[in-house]
């Protein structure tokens, strides 16, 4: 696990009254970043635009400005962190693509030309589908902003997820586990999700292995190599020809021991 701690918004801002910590300006945020990272923080993220369920915020909100952002990817790397953005609105995505950003969760309204600049500079898309569909496909138990907001934001993602794909732009497998009907757990719901907008199988096991262990700077893990930690999964079935078959694997193994599962011989 590479914890980010508290998430940084603006006072008043997209989860400032559940999972995140609000600052403001170019220092306040440093300062937010160095104190994050203090407290054992080896990631960061920011919101940098509205989001779904928090009341009386637009989705496309903008909310840090573009010296605020830069300000928060510069002292990352700086510690040697990753950073990512909550960013579902176009402004906000292009801030902190423009920033260096190493991933958009989200990333609703993301351009063609931000496609291109997010493949230029190798930042990766964590697109949540199954946030969303957690939302909008639950109308009876969660709340009819969320819903609303929900319902407008997926008229925009699976276009933005196609951009990315047709740009060559990497993604990530994330799926904002905690939000309403999304569990911890559901990764393989979120690689058939993302295949059914588009990717390839194979793109999305990378999304959820060699991409991710990339983007949070895990060089031992995502991959199968020599040296490795070989934290390995084995299925029944050829998950490239049906990726229905990453839901059930046959066998987990941790660090090369095996802990769930077993293995038959041919």
């Amino acid at each position: 696990m590479v914890a980010s701690g508290q998430a940084l918004t603006i006072s008043g801002g997209h989860g400032w009254n559940s999972f995140a910590r609000q600052v403001d300006g170019p220092d306040g945020v440093r300062l937010a970043v160095r104190e994050q990272i203090r407290s054992g923080a080896r990631s960061i993220k920011i919101v940098a635009t509205g989001g779904v369920l928090t009341p009386g915020v637009s989705f496309d909100f903008t909310a840090f400005t573009r010296e605020e952002v830069d300000a928060a990817v510069d002292e990352a790397h700086k510690w040697g962190v990753p950073i990512a953005a909550h960013a579902i609105g176009r402004t906000g995505i292009d801030h902190c693509v423009r920033a260096g950003i190493d991933s958009i969760e989200h990333g609703a309204q993301i351009s063609a030309e931000t496609a291109r600049a997010m493949k230029e500079r190798g930042i990766f898309q964590v697109p949540t589908i199954s946030a969303l569909r957690g939302i909008v496909d639950h109308p009876e138990d969660v709340p009819s902003y969320a819903v609303e907001k929900g319902l407008r934001v997926l008229e925009f993602a699976r276009d933005a997820f196609r951009r990315v794909i047709r740009a060559g732009a990497r993604h990530a497998c994330g799926t904002d586990a905690g939000t309403p009907h999304n569990p911890h757990g559901g990764v393989p719901l979120e690689l058939a999700r993302m295949v059914e907008w588009g990717l390839s199988p194979l793109k999305a096991m990378q999304s959820a292995t060699s991409n991710a262990a990339e983007l949070l700077r895990l060089p031992d893990v995502g991959t199968v190599t020599e040296g490795g930690v070989a934290d390995l999964v084995l299925f029944g079935r050829d998950p490239l020809e049906d990726i229905s078959a990453v839901a059930n694997p046959a066998a987990v193994f941790l660090g090369g021991t095996l802990v769930a599962g077993s293995i038959r011989p041919s």
